[in-house]
């Protein structure tokens, strides 16, 4: 995806062969997203009917939106759902979620019923919070994570903050279909994040947390210190770097000292979040 100048996402669909000798990506169609001031777009899904997901954030007033959830004042930036169809770049919805201040959809991941879950940002106290949330209300300091379902016809079906009185963000999840929870992972500075199993003393700090979005207290969340772990010297961070993703994360949030729960999850998206998060701020110790 591309952002032009203007302000619009490029979105574009390409059809590869599984031809011998590989043949290059044929362009079968583009689309502008977008409207006069700036959009972006982060992240994208395709879910097994072969529809597009997009998570995108804009602050044009008008950007394309058919459902909208949250305050009708546009507070700068809003968090949006977009929903193309791959076969011919039709945008079939576009779902806005915000409130009075800045919203950003950042990762999305479909939920395996023809609808998305979106993490982001929001520093809106009148983002829209659905009633079996875990945190109906913001939580204090420059913002919040949230976590949202949209479903396939667009409409919000779950939304909830996450967040302390800090600065708090969700930057990725995975969605378990067996059980229908939703595990995310974020970055904190706050000290009371709600139902943390462990203690973070007001530094900025990763952490897990698991969904149950059937219920308002379904929620656990653990703090992970991410300068310790694996990482306590060359041969061990090589090693490390070798393990499988599912034993590499449960070295290290035992290693943190934290309580280990029972079902983390062990998705490599996420674990793949989390080393990047170690090796940007960390440093091999």
């Amino acid at each position: 995806m591309t952002e032009f100048s203007a302000g619009s996402v490029l979105v574009a669909g390409l059809l590869w062969t599984a031809c011998a000798p590989p043949q290059p990506p044929q362009l079968q169609w583009s689309s502008a997203l977008g409207g006069a001031s700036v959009d972006d777009c982060d992240d994208i899904v395709v879910d097994g009917a072969k529809f597009i997901f997009l998570a995108c954030h804009s602050d044009s007033n008008d950007f394309p939106a058919s459902q909208r959830a949250g305050s009708d004042v546009n507070g700068g930036m809003d968090a949006y759902v977009v929903k193309v169809d791959a076969s011919a770049g039709r945008i079939v919805w576009t779902a806005r979620m915000g409130g009075s201040n800045y919203d950003g959809a950042f990762r999305i991941h479909s939920d395996g019923a023809g609808g998305v879950w979106v993490v982001g940002y929001t520093g809106s106290r009148d983002f829209p919070a659905t009633a079996t949330a875990v945190q109906r209300r913001f939580g204090g300091g420059d913002g919040d994570g949230f976590l949202a379902r949209v479903d396939a016809n667009g409409d919000l079906r779950y939304s909830s903050y996450l967040g302390g009185t800090g600065s708090d963000q969700l930057i990725d999840l995975v969605s378990d279909r067996q059980d229908g929870s939703v595990h995310v992972i974020g970055m904190t500075s706050s000290t009371d994040l709600p139902r943390a199993r462990n203690f973070n003393l007001g530094k900025e700090e990763a952490f897990l947390a698991s969904f149950d979005p059937t219920r308002p207290e379904g929620l656990r969340v653990q703090y992970l210190d991410r300068c310790r772990g694996p990482r306590r010297s060359e041969r061990r961070w090589a090693d490390a770097q070798r393990e499988d993703e599912r034993a590499w994360a449960r070295s290290w949030i035992t290693s943190g000292g934290g309580v280990q729960p029972a079902r983390w999850p062990t998705h490599s998206s996420l674990l793949i979040g989390v080393r990047q998060i170690r090796a940007m701020t960390c440093g091999r110790q």
